[in-house]
């Protein structure tokens, strides 16, 4: 039975995500993925099988883990400023892999995980530049104000 439910219930989310999207939009499907759907059903899973002790040391490193995701970013954001999208992808998996092996060699408390993958994602954001696009002006010639 937990097997079937592996199989349906995971690609049923991914499909509903993908579907709302079409539906009302990028920004409805970011916020939809965004939400921990797919680790919170494999973190369930988890418990399920290897019981609470396991997941829960599986849910903290993967708490843990988002401030690989939040360097990544950042790095990738840097680097395809002066870089190819190559070398740009190569900096971003290189500091995930760095940054990896740096924290999972703490030993978190929950609360100081939380904490550290927050700080991360609000430091990541706050280091990004800023791309600014010039306006036209309403009206200007080559605009079509019919849209």
């Amino acid at each position: 039975m937990l097997l079937l439910l592996k199989i349906i219930v995971v690609p049923t989310l991914i499909i509903s995500v993908t579907l709302a999207g079409r539906r009302w939009g990028p920004r409805v499907e970011g916020v939809l993925a965004s939400f921990p759907l797919g680790a919170g059903l494999v973190l369930f899973f988890l418990a399920t099988e290897q019981g609470e002790v396991f997941a829960a040391k599986a849910a903290r490193a993967t708490l843990v883990s988002l401030i690989a995701v939040a360097a990544s970013g950042l790095a990738y954001a840097w680097a395809c400023l002066r870089a190819p999208w190559w070398a740009s992808l190569a900096a971003s998996w290189g500091s995930f892999v760095l940054l990896i092996l740096a924290v999972h060699g703490i030993p978190w408390a929950p609360l100081a995980a939380f904490g550290a993958t927050l700080a991360s994602f609000l430091l990541a954001r706050s280091c990004l530049t800023r791309v600014r696009v010039p306006r036209r002006p309403r009206g200007a010639p080559g605009t079509c104000l019919c849209a």
